[in-house]
């Protein structure tokens, strides 16, 4: 039985990251974006999400492509076969998780030479 193609949707803006100190709080902007993905450890707090909800120093504007459908933790190997061509084809790559699916982020200036990749082995929609 083969197995049914993985599909990656293209998010449509621009996202930014940005380090703010583990005591700020984070902007309203960011809380009123759609979608933002937030990680804090003692010392620093990131915040990715729409370059417009964030302002930041980072010359760096990510594309990010959603892994369309839910998938349960018991799948093993998902995040891995999106990561592993790009790596090989030199693409560096933001990642997060969430408890339905994955977020896989390029550097914008990377995003067509990903999806040159990514259709190779996933449907892009």
């Amino acid at each position: 039985m083969k197995s049914k193609k993985l599909k990656l949707k293209l998010l449509p803006f621009d996202f930014a990251i940005s380090k703010l100190d583990s005591s700020s709080k984070l902007p309203k902007s960011v809380l009123q974006s759609g979608l933002y993905f937030i990680s804090k450890t003692d010392t620093i707090t990131s915040v990715l999400c729409p370059v417009n909800n964030l302002k930041t120093e980072s010359k760096i504007i990510w594309s990010g492509f959603k892994l369309d459908g839910i998938f349960d933790f018991s799948e093993i190997g998902i995040l891995s076969k999106i990561i592993k061509p790009l790596a090989e084809s030199k693409i560096s790559i933001l990642a997060f998780s969430t408890f339905e699916t994955d977020y896989i982020f390029v550097e914008k200036q990377n995003l067509s030479k990903s999806k040159k990749v990514l259709q190779k082995y996933f449907e892009l929609i």
